[in-house]
């Protein structure tokens, strides 16, 4: 539905959506009419390929399933009924390669109306340097608070920003913690990797949001995606035995490694709760 009523207005390199601008708090204002088209071009630039490539396999699944849905209900009916037509670009496993995959993307498709993507906050970073100098809308679900501290005029993020999502959640994790055990935990561990999402999601609470909530941190550990070995990193965990554990990756796979390895040593089933994404 937000993708119909974000194109529904869409001029050439500009958008005036209402779904768009509630989010956002702004709007795109049209610069060049762009009226009665046969096809519209949207983007999905995500990990198609890598140690990613789940997530971004799932992601151009979910649009393309939307686009069929748009295009079976008779297409974007203020254009004529234009149909729109995904196009997809493989970020590949690196923030360098999903910057020429945008500025390929861009060069072969100089119509390009939209786009979202790349999935990982360190991809879209270096994605929407691209778009934004080209003036071509984008929508993502990336995390990074610097996605849209840059000033940008053409880049949309859909969700919260990660800094608000660990400094809202925490509180409320602890109060489950309480009203399971009868008290609040008092310690922490941190096990994150260095992309921009986790370190933006950590940043505030290793500033000292942890200690202002009456956590101590006993623990934190940085690592570089993808993992090869968790023993390193759960050796830490259970050295010091934190009261729960914040394990922030950005790829599936190295929290099913360090899982696997806290019940190898017996930290898992509760013994050290972890909270993680994935």
């Amino acid at each position: 539905m937000l993708i119909k009523q974000a194109i529904s207005s869409i001029t050439r390199r500009t958008a005036i959506a209402a779904g768009i601008a509630a989010m956002s708090g702004a709007a795109l204002f049209s610069t060049q009419a762009w009226s009665q088209a046969k096809e519209i071009k949207v983007a999905l630039i995500a990990p198609i390929s890598g140690p990613w490539a789940r997530p971004g396999q799932l992601m151009q699944m979910g649009a393309q399933m939307a686009i069929d849905e748009i295009n079976a209900a008779g297409g974007i009916k203020s254009q004529g009924g234009a149909k729109l037509k995904l196009i997809i670009a493989d970020a590949g496993d690196s923030a360098e390669k999903a910057k020429n995959a945008a500025q390929r993307l861009i060069a072969q498709e100089p119509d390009l109306m939209g786009g979202t993507g790349a999935w990982l906050s360190s991809f879209t970073l270096a994605v929407t340097e691209v778009t934004e100098r080209a003036q071509i809308p984008w929508l993502t679900l990336s995390y990074a608070d610097s996605i849209t501290d840059r000033g940008f005029k053409y880049v949309f993020q859909t969700s919260p920003v990660a800094s608000s999502q660990s400094m809202g959640s925490i509180p409320v994790l602890m109060e489950i913690a309480k009203s399971a055990t009868g008290k609040p935990p008092a310690t922490v561990g941190i096990i994150g990797d260095n992309t921009a999402s986790p370190v933006f999601f950590l940043k505030p609470l290793r500033e000292g949001g942890l200690t202002k909530m009456g956590l101590k941190t006993i623990m934190d550990e940085t690592f570089t995606p993808p993992l090869s070995d968790a023993t390193p990193l759960i050796q830490k965990v259970r050295n010091n035995r934190p009261d729960m554990l914040l394990f922030i990756t950005t790829t599936v796979s190295d929290l099913k490694l360090g899982l696997e390895k806290m019940n190898e040593f017996r930290l898992g089933k509760g013994v050290v709760p972890v909270i993680a994404n994935g």
